[in-house]
């Protein structure tokens, strides 16, 4: 598949309008309800959302089912494509880019939170200390080590702040301890933007909120995931079988629950299909030009 194809069919399921037109209008299921992906308050994105969910259920197999290829029907520019694809697991390796655009705004990506490549991060952040302001890159971030988390927010902190609160349970006694997150070496003070999109969840929609909060970042592209709970512990099942159960969950500063609440955008951005086959990022153009606006407001006010 290539960039800006758009999926008309796969095997016998057909997405045409009238599919995705009545897609709003089906009953939740267990397995809806069970999903870490919650629906967003924006009418644009909560349509999407419904549409997708009903593409899974029409797509989903027994948990048992043996993984076999499946044929998708492509729209590609004005024609039409066949291909069959066979599923395969996702691994992706922690990573972080760096590069700095010709305005003077720098851009860092992360695809996942892990301490792994902590002197990675720890080099690119180095690298962007003079930039003008800085655009932190989340977007298909789906989160991952918590302490990783509170690293890189203290790398924007002013002086040392409670950014959230842990939420525990003990028997009918509910457990609440503030998180005080520090500032690291020098930390970065001037404007930050931070991108978002349905697939930022845990870890990314923590950092979101934090520098939201505490920092007035701007967050622009899509509402987050709104799956934002701690996993401790996977109980291990007669037979190999696994449970993961979330024990602790988290409320903002400003007493934002998370968990199954979608952080929407301060600038909301959607990319469009062309703007996938061209190439053309909207959602980081968007974050710059409202970042270059903030850093002339801040130096003509001082």
């Amino acid at each position: 598949m290539l960039r800006g194809d758009v999926v008309l069919a796969i095997d016998d399921h057909r997405f045409d309008e009238d599919f995705l037109r009545s897609a709003r209008d089906l009953p939740l299921t267990g397995a809806d309800i069970a999903s870490p992906e919650a629906q967003p308050a924006l009418a644009d994105e909560a349509m999407r959302f419904a549409q997708l969910r009903a593409v899974r259920r029409a797509l989903q197999r027994a948990p048992d089912a043996p993984p076999r290829p499946q044929k998708l029907l492509l729209q590609r520019d004005a024609g039409l494509v066949t291909v069959s694809l066979m599923a395969e697991p996702l691994v992706r390796p922690p990573a972080v880019t760096t590069r700095r655009l010709e305005s003077g705004v720098a851009v860092i990506k992360l695809n996942r939170f892990s301490v792994r490549n902590r002197s990675a991060v720890e080099d690119a952040l180095q690298q962007v200390q003079t930039a003008r302001a800085l655009i932190i890159d989340l977007r298909g971030n789906g989160g991952g080590d918590y302490n990783q988390f509170v690293w890189l927010v203290g790398q924007f902190m002013p002086e040392p702040r409670v950014t959230l609160t842990q939420l525990r349970r003990s028997g009918e006694e509910q457990l609440e301890r503030p998180v005080r997150i520090a500032p690291r070496g020098t930390p970065y003070l001037k404007p930050i933007a931070v991108l978002t999109d349905r697939r930022s969840g845990s870890a990314s929609e923590l950092t979101a909120t934090a520098l939201l909060e505490q920092r007035g970042a701007l967050v622009v592209g899509e509402s987050t995931c709104g799956c934002v709970v701690g996993v401790s512990y996977e109980y291990v099942l007669p037979g190999g079988g696994g449970v993961r159960l979330s024990e602790t969950g988290f409320r903002s500063a400003q007493g934002r629950r998370m968990e199954g609440e979608p952080l929407a955008p301060t600038i909301y951005v959607r990319p469009t299909i062309a703007d996938l086959q061209t190439g053309n990022d909207r959602v980081l153009q968007a974050a710059e030009k409202a970042l270059l606006e903030r850093s002339l407001h801040q130096v003509g006010t001082r």
